[in-house]
């Protein structure tokens, strides 16, 4: 894989993917090794396409190669079945990104397109597969779900720490 120099483009993707890195290690912490599984098979996808595309283009990749897969992974449900993560992360690289130039130059966020893919493809697995990382059940509320019927009853510590149901990135708040 080449990498290349492009400071502006490599110091920017190379931050933002170290601070998406706590967020994908704490999310392993709290939602199990399911997580890291989900990361792996999107970043396997994704990284599989941006090669084809710079090898049919003739460009080098960059570290951004592994910006849009791990986002896709933290905005995403942790009970989520790894072949829709991979369905989600073909459709966010290869038709959010790469038909669009690659890294800088897509229209849209390429993991806020592939979550949306998925929420339209698959809505009753989006909307309704939220761990409970303390009880470990499946529930259809987040808390500000919670919140907005007026039944939240988690303490300011619990949602702090990420004892909550949630997307993967969205639990842990200290991060």
């Amino acid at each position: 894989m080449n990498i290349t120099n492009d400071k502006s483009i490599n110091n920017r993707n190379l931050v933002f993917l170290i601070g998406s890195l706590i967020m994908l290690i704490a999310g392993i912490a709290i939602f199990a090794i399911h997580v890291l599984w989900m990361a792996v098979t999107a970043v396997i996808i994704s990284v599989i396409i941006e090669l084809i595309f710079a090898k049919v283009r003739g460009y080098k990749l960059t570290v951004g190669v592994f910006v849009t897969p791990i986002i896709l992974t933290l905005i995403l449900p942790p009970t989520l079945p790894l072949y829709m993560v991979g369905v989600g992360a073909f459709f966010a690289t290869f038709f959010a990104k790469s038909l669009f130039g690659g890294d800088g130059k897509y229209i849209f966020n390429p993991a806020v397109a592939g979550v949306l893919f998925l929420i339209i493809t698959f809505p009753a697995f989006l909307n309704t597969m939220w761990l409970n990382p303390v009880t470990e059940v499946v529930s259809s509320a987040t808390p500000l779900g919670s919140l907005a019927s007026g039944n939240l009853s988690l303490s300011f510590t619990e949602l702090l720490m990420g004892n909550t149901a949630g997307y993967v990135g969205e639990t842990f708040r200290l991060g």
